[in-house]
């Protein structure tokens, strides 16, 4: 079995792997298995991809409408899941298929990830066991903490002048209020003084 060369895994052991687990248009172990009507499992994208005007399953050749695939139960889902593979990048083994993308994103030290630092445009990208040493040199990891604390002052400044501007407001409806009761005694003394 030849594993595409766009996969960031290869298989442990291609032998020990069911035939029924293979999808016959890519000869992988199924990638989102989906049922066709007649109870042959392929990869979602290769059956969907199949066929032309008239879909027909790749394997006994009956016709069938693309909305009667159906999802692959739990339990052959969880056999894919659970074969064993190996990271192509730092070459881990013994990953479960389902934990490759996160080891990929959040674990492999070969995979390319930029400066904890982008949001304030620092270009480096590199591998993640390279980002420890960039980031002892790295001037906008001095930025960072700088902007960071400039970002938690801006916020109490904001909070401080919400509150501020909530005290003048209350601050106004009680002076509008003793204006308005001035204006009343005014009105009051004005009107004993015309009689």
């Amino acid at each position: 079995m030849a594993n595409s060369t766009l996969s960031p895994y290869e298989y442990m052991d291609d032998t020990s792997i069911d035939s029924d687990l293979l999808c016959s248009i890519c000869r992988e172990p199924c990638k989102e298995p989906y049922y066709t009507p007649c109870d042959h499992l392929f990869c979602r994208q290769c059956i969907t991809n199949w066929g032309g005007s008239r879909p027909s399953c790749p394997n006994c050749r009956k016709s069938m409408a693309r909305n009667a695939l159906r999802p692959a139960t739990r339990i052959v889902c969880q056999m894919i899941n659970n074969l064993r593979v190996k990271c192509k990048q730092c070459g881990q083994q013994n990953l479960l298929r389902s934990d490759i993308d996160d080891h990929i994103h959040s674990i492999c030290p070969k995979s390319i990830v930029p400066c904890s630092s982008v949001n304030i445009q620092c270009p480096w990208i590199g591998q993640r066991d390279q980002l420890a040493e960039h980031l002892v040199h790295c001037m906008f990891g001095f930025l960072t903490s700088t902007t960071d604390e400039f970002n938690v002052n801006s916020q109490n400044f904001k909070r401080k002048l919400e509150e501020i501007e909530g005290k003048c407001k209350q601050e106004e409806i009680i002076l509008n209020g003793m204006i308005e009761d001035m204006n009343e005694t005014i009105q009051t003394t004005a009107a004993r003084f015309d009689q």
